[in-house]
């Protein structure tokens, strides 16, 4: 899972047996997601090895198991940007292309709102 959310740009950044959830069918779930970063985030490393160590240290624990993950930022390609679509944090404003004008759009149209209420103030 780690490593299908790494090549679409992402970490979860709160990776841990909490939320992982294992249906029935043992098909594995994961849930919580507010926090997700881009891999391209300024503390990318730190919070994607640190989701690594939550899962290495739960398996150790329960069950006794050790790990030897080999997956790092710079070995697992980036094929899709869910961070950009998603505008998750640490996204590249600039790589946003056609989304910046948007983005001006809804600050424009935010002072907009923002002056007319001060004016309405004003005049009371």
């Amino acid at each position: 899972m780690m490593y299908k959310l790494l090549e679409n740009g992402l970490i979860h950044s709160d990776f841990n047996e909490f939320n992982l959830i294992i249906g029935n069918d043992d098909k594995l779930t994961m849930i919580d997601f507010p926090q997700m970063v881009s891999r391209f985030h300024i503390n990318a490393d730190f919070y994607f090895n640190r989701d690594v160590e939550c899962i290495k240290t739960f398996f150790k624990r329960r069950f006794g198991f050790e790990a030897s993950i080999d997956i790092t930022l710079e070995n697992v390609a980036c094929k899709n940007r869910l961070d950009r679509d998603l505008k998750a944090s640490g996204f590249i404003k600039k790589e946003l292309k056609n989304d910046i004008n948007d983005v001006d759009f809804l600050v424009i149209l935010l002072c907009f709102l923002i002056m007319n209420y001060l004016g309405r103030l004003s005049e009371k």
